[in-house]
């Protein structure tokens, strides 16, 4: 893994951003994989804002990646859109704020975080993260291909460090 993140590290990613419809396909692949099918969850709350307001992202975006811009409605997936402001109300006026998450959106995986995905002909890299409780926060380098139907699909998922919290 730590190859991985190395490889991730001092690469220049520019002219690397995909076309509109490419990014919105490539990111619902990677979502769908990891979230509905892999842990067969029933729906997203995928944060919305700034890297400087993200839970688990805010501190360990390698040089060239970025906060997706693809609004969560573009997905065509089961999603909700977090903002910054809804989270500080929720977590605010909750004191078991985890278990009230959980009851007001079952089937989640907490709240999802993602880059934009960075395309290079066939190839597609993006890392998404969740955080998913008091003491829990994952993240994957998700990388995805282009099959021969054009068709992207999710080759690699590797584990990516976080800061820790």
């Amino acid at each position: 893994m730590l190859g991985v993140v190395v490889s991730l590290v001092g690469v220049r990613w520019a002219n690397a951003q995909p076309s509109d419809r490419v990014a919105v396909e490539v990111e619902a692949v990677a979502l769908r994989a990891l979230f509905l099918q892999r842990e067969q969850g029933s729906g997203l709350t995928l944060y919305v804002g700034p890297a400087a307001q993200a839970l688990a992202l805010r501190d360990t975006l390698p040089e060239g990646f970025m906060l997706s811009a693809v609004p969560a409605a573009a997905l065509e997936l089961p999603v909700t859109a977090v903002t910054p402001t809804l989270l500080a109300r929720h977590f605010r006026e909750h004191p078991d704020a985890w278990r009230a998450w959980y009851a007001r959106y079952p089937g989640t995986a907490g709240i999802v975080e993602r880059t934009a995905p960075v395309v290079r002909g066939d190839s597609a890299t993006m890392i998404i993260a969740r955080t998913c409780g008091e003491h829990c926060q994952q993240a994957w380098i998700v990388g995805l291909v282009r099959d021969a139907e054009r068709r992207w699909r999710v080759g690699t998922l590797e584990r990516y460090p976080l800061a820790p919290w």
